[in-house]
């Protein structure tokens, strides 16, 4: 008897804890699309997208399919606001992905308060264009170049060059 109830308990105890995974899992990436995950960035593991004409990286966090076509999932686990490099990282990676084989038809952008869903042009060079000044300006800071500051403190909090930048606007 005892035995039955310890297994009981562990059950409901381990069923619990499944359910909160599972929950936490979809309601991280809830932004209302309706779909078949057909990709998901699983860690260190999975390999970015790379688009060799353009020469970018990019690496999302979910590829869905849809009745409209693939929708490209990038989100950002901080409560403000979607930044302008935001938008421009999801459609480098969808700029990859499609290079991969991945039309994507469409970018979703999530923070915990907000979200962005954008159409992107069918043609890659014109989504190229509308992301070059970005890419160019991440490949002038990873060669060590300086670059104009954000102007937004939480913007450089969570930049990966703040420790090398000469005009850093938090310590």
């Amino acid at each position: 008897m005892e035995q039955e109830h310890a297994f009981l308990i562990f059950a409901i105890t381990f069923g619990g804890f499944l359910a909160l995974g599972i929950y936490g899992t979809l309601t991280r990436y809830n932004i209302g699309i309706k779909g078949k995950c057909i990709w998901k960035d699983e860690g260190k593991n999975i390999k970015p997208f790379f688009s060799h004409r353009y020469h970018v990286y990019g690496k999302p966090d979910l590829l869905y399919e849809t009745d409209e076509g693939i929708v490209l999932i990038e989100y950002k686990s901080r409560g403000g606001k979607i930044y302008p490099s935001d938008i421009a990282q999801a459609k480098c990676a969808a700029l990859a992905a499609r290079d991969d084989g991945y039309n994507i038809h469409s970018i979703a952008v999530k923070t915990v308060a907000n979200k962005h869903i954008e159409v992107l042009p069918e043609s890659n060079d014109c989504l190229y264009e509308d992301i070059e000044q970005y890419i160019h300006a991440a490949r002038a800071a990873k060669s060590g170049s300086f670059l104009p500051t954000a102007k937004d403190p939480g913007k450089c909090h969570g930049c990966g060059y703040k420790n090398s930048c000469n005009a850093r606007l938090v310590a």
